[in-house]
C-alpha cells in the first residue's frame, strides 16, 4: 500500500476533522475561551476514530440579552449522561466542575460552516446508541419485504399448471 491510497481530498486542509454528519463521540478535553464580544465560553475538543471537532457553548448571555444561555449546555451534560446531582457539582459561572463531561460520551451533529470549517452544531444523548434521522427527513423505516415471485408448475409435457385439474397428483 502505497501513500497514495491514504490521500483523502476531504482532509486536504491537513486537519484530522469529522465530516458533516451524525458521529458518536467522546469528549477528549475543554478549554475556556472568549468571544470578541467579550463573552465567556467553554469549547470542548470531542472525536473518534475518524476524527475531531469542537462545540462551544457560551456561559453568560450576550450583553443586553438578558436571556441565560446556559440552558444549552445544561442539555448537553444531560445528552452526556450526567445525573442531577453531578449537575449541581458545575458551576459554570466560576468555571468550577466542568472536568465532569472530560471522557463522556456523546453524539455530535457535525456541519460544514460559511468559511468551510466543520463544527459541532448540535448534539444528541445516545441511550441506544442509535444516531437520529436528520431533521429535515422523515424516520427511517424498514423496506418492504420482497415476495419471491411464485414459482409456475409445469406438467409432465412442460406445459404451465394453470389449474387443479392439470396436477399430476
Amino acid at each position: 500500500m502505497s501513500l497514495a491510497d491514504h490521500y483523502d481530498p476531504e482532509r486536504a486542509d491537513g486537519g484530522n476533522h469529522l465530516r458533516e454528519g451524525r458521529h458518536i463521540c467522546q469528549i477528549k478535553s475543554l478549554q475556556f475561551c472568549d468571544a470578541n464580544s467579550g463573552n465567556r465560553g467553554v469549547e470542548f475538543t470531542c472525536g473518534n476514530r475518524e476524527g475531531d471537532t469542537r462545540i462551544t457553548f457560551w456561559l453568560r448571555s450576550a450583553s443586553g440579552s438578558g436571556k441565560s444561555p446556559l440552558w444549552k449546555l445544561a442539555n448537553f451534560a444531560a445528552a452526556c449522561g450526567l445525573s442531577q446531582n453531578q449537575m449541581r457539582r458545575v458551576s459554570p459561572e466560576t468555571e468550577v466542575g466542568l472536568e465532569v463531561f472530560v471522557g463522556r460520551d456523546v453524539g455530535i451533529v457535525v456541519v460544514k460552516d460559511e468559511q468551510g470549517y466543520h463544527n459541532g452544531d448540535s448534539f444528541f444523548a445516545l441511550g441506544d446508541k442509535e444516531l437520529p434521522p436528520a431533521v429535515d427527513q422523515p424516520p427511517m423505516t424498514p423496506p418492504p419485504v420482497q415476495q419471491p415471485a411464485p414459482v409456475a408448475a409445469f406438467n409432465d409435457a412442460g406445459l404451465p399448471i394453470s389449474d387443479d385439474d392439470d396436477l399430476p397428483f
